[in-house]
């Protein structure tokens, strides 16, 4: 580089030479030179050429270096205007984002990633209240099955569940919907689905692809008797996701699995709330829902005997502490007056999470 500087390369080329011209692997680049005619086609063509002669025969033989470079590769092109050169920046992250990214997500996939999304959102910026985490520790411990976070809107119920499974993802396996992630998650058939294939990777393609033949050939399987009345797509699935959990106890005994729903206050329709959807679970299994305060599904929860933790109300201090915190995500600060004006103002506005 030190010969580069006495042959007084510009900056620009110095990184084009380094950051291209000379590596010898191949790279993702190209380069756009401009036509002879770009000159005629541009408003003000004088401000174009106010280099020395010096700097002309440089550009030239950097020009030249391009074309040597690219010449098997096919990738520096001439053009005659802006809109050209727009369009062969457009064309060339075009093709590197289809070279890279050429298999397209599944179903599967783009659920998981919002599921993901939504849980990583309530981490950003949580305060945890005295006491929760033990609570939840406590009940993963104990005989219990069932726990039921409950709580009204904004408490932070489901940022509660997020940061817990953090504390916990080393030695728990966790088998998870939150409700609230998209609307392809507020309904039985999708939820099971969803956990279904967390539990069984080759069910995925089955339950989320376009071929779900089997699924279909199990609903027109006829009942075996006269009493027996067929079986609808969420039975199906029952039975399915029974199956998953069971045979995942068989395989890794080890190693409790804990099944999470989230938000499921909100589901679609009124009798899914009654929960007769989520069939009789292995004994060592936990089951971790978080609802509404009042709901119906809080009810339903009650009657299998769970355990409850209430989470209430943000404290005074609580919200202070999530406008400072917040505000130094940010590199932000306010004066502890202005902090405790926007604390006192409109205390049940603020909800446990940026999320």
């Amino acid at each position: 580089m030190e010969e580069d500087f006495k042959n007084e390369l510009s900056l620009t080329e110095i990184e084009m030479q380094y950051g291209v011209l000379r590596e010898p692997k191949p790279m993702f680049a190209v380069f756009g030179i401009r036509s002879k005619d770009f000159c005629s086609k541009t408003p003000n063509p004088d401000a174009l050429n106010d280099n020395s002669p010096l700097d002309d025969e440089k550009l030239e033989k950097l020009k030249d270096a391009v074309r040597k470079y690219a010449q098997q590769r096919q990738d520096w092109l001439e053009y005659d205007s802006v809109e050209d050169m727009g369009e062969i920046v457009k064309s060339f992250f075009s093709d590197v984002i289809e070279e890279l990214f050429h298999e397209k997500p599944s179903r599967y996939e783009r659920l998981m990633v919002q599921q993901d999304s939504f849980k990583r959102q309530k981490t950003l910026l949580y305060m945890p209240r005295k006491g929760d985490y033990q609570k939840i520790n406590a009940f993963v411990n104990d005989s219990e099955q069932i726990l039921t976070i409950t709580g009204e809107p904004g408490n932070g119920k489901s940022a509660l569940v997020a940061n817990w499974m953090e504390t916990r993802k080393d030695d728990l396996e966790f088998v998870y919907c939150f409700v609230g992630a998209s609307k392809q998650s507020d309904n039985p058939v999708d939820i099971l689905k969803l956990l279904i294939a967390q539990l069984n990777q080759s069910a995925r393609k089955e339950l989320f692809g376009d071929d779900q033949s089997k699924l279909e050939r199990d609903l027109e399987k006829k009942p075996q008797s006269q009493n027996e009345r067929p079986k609808s797509e969420l039975d199906i699935l029952c039975e399915r996701f029974q199956n998953a959990v069971t045979k995942r106890q068989k395989e890794i005994p080890n190693k409790k699995l804990v099944l999470i729903f989230d938000g499921i206050n909100q589901l679609d329709y009124s009798n899914y709330k009654k929960l007769s959807w989520i069939p009789q679970l292995p004994k060592d299994v936990k089951a971790i829902f978080t609802t509404r305060k009042g709901d119906d599904t809080m009810e339903s929860l009650r009657e299998r005997d769970c355990a409850v933790l209430e989470v209430d109300p943000l404290t005074l201090e609580q919200i202070k502490g999530i406008i400072s915190g917040y505000l130094k995500n940010q590199s932000r600060q306010l004066t502890d007056e202005q902090v405790n004006r926007i604390a006192e103002d409109k205390p049940g506005s603020f909800t446990n999470s940026v999320g």
